[in-house]
C-alpha cells in the first residue's frame, strides 16, 4: 500500500517557521521512504518559489502544488497567471516535473472576491459557453480556459494538474464538466464513456450543442 503526505501550510511569518517547516518535510521523507509521496502547496509570488529553492525542498517534496488562483481583486485565475507560475518556478531553476498547476472550480467576484461554486454558477447562468470565463462581475475557468490550461501544462511538461476542489465541479456525465475539460485532453477515451452513460440513460447532460448560447454577461478571456 502507497503512503502520502500533503502539506497546506499557509503564511509561514518568519526564517525560523520557514526552516522548521523544511525539517518537518525531511522528516517525513525519511518516516514514508522512497514509496510514499509527499506534496505542498504554494503561493506563486516568487518568495514563496526563492523560499523552496534556498530550502532545497524539492529533496523532500514529490510534487508542489502551485495554488494559481485567488489574485483579487481583478481576474483571480487567468492564462498569463498560469504562465507567470511557471516562469517564477523555472527562475529559481526548479524541476518543472514536480509542479503542477493549481485550477480554481468555482468563481470569484472581481471586485469583492466573494466566491461561488461552478455547480452553482452552472445551476443559475446554464447554459454556459465553453469559450465564457464570467457572468456578471464573477470570473471563473470556464471549459475551454480549464482545456487551454490543461494542454499548456502538457506542453510544459509539468507534473500535473491540481485541483480545488473537485466538489465544486458538476457530474462529470456533462460536456460541461470542468474535470471533463481536463480528461479532454489527457484521456480523450475516458472523457467520452463518462459522458455517454448519461446518454445511454436517455439523461440530459445539460449541453445539447458543443457550444453553449452565449449569454452577453458572459466574460470571454484567456
Amino acid at each position: 500500500m502507497q503512503c502520502g503526505f500533503m502539506v497546506f501550510r499557509r503564511y509561514p511569518s518568519s526564517e525560523s517557521d520557514w526552516r522548521g517547516f523544511a525539517q518537518l518535510l525531511k522528516e517525513t521523507r525519511a518516516k514514508l521512504g522512497p514509496e510514499g509521496t509527499v506534496t505542498m502547496a504554494f503561493y506563486p509570488d516568487t518568495r514563496q518559489e526563492k523560499i523552496i529553492s534556498i530550502l532545497r525542498l524539492s529533496k523532500y517534496v514529490d510534487l508542489f502544488h502551485s495554488m494559481s488562483y485567488d489574485k483579487v481583486p481583478g481576474k483571480h485565475s487567468t492564462l498569463a497567471l498560469a504562465k507567470q507560475t511557471v516562469s517564477n518556478w523555472e527562475a529559481e531553476s526548479l524541476p518543472k516535473a514536480r509542479l503542477c498547476l493549481g485550477i480554481p472550480f468555482y468563481a470569484r467576484h472581481i471586485e469583492t472576491g466573494d466566491a461561488k461554486t461552478y455547480e452553482d454558477i452552472h445551476r443559475n447562468y446554464h447554459p454556459l459557453s465553453p469559450k465564457k470565463n464570467g457572468v456578471g462581475k464573477y470570473y471563473y475557468n470556464g471549459v475551454k480556459m480549464i482545456a487551454h490550461k490543461t494542454k499548456y501544462a502538457v506542453k510544459e511538461g509539468l507534473g500535473g494538474m491540481m485541483i480545488w476542489e473537485l466538489g465544486q465541479d458538476i457530474p462529470p456525465t456533462s460536456k460541461e464538466s470542468l474535470l471533463v475539460a481536463i480528461s479532454s485532453v489527457v484521456n480523450p477515451r475516458a472523457a467520452k464513456e463518462a459522458i455517454s452513460v448519461d446518454a445511454d440513460n436517455n439523461g440530459d447532460d445539460g449541453s445539447h450543442n458543443d457550444i453553449a448560447t452565449d449569454n452577453a454577461n458572459h466574460q470571454d478571456e484567456l
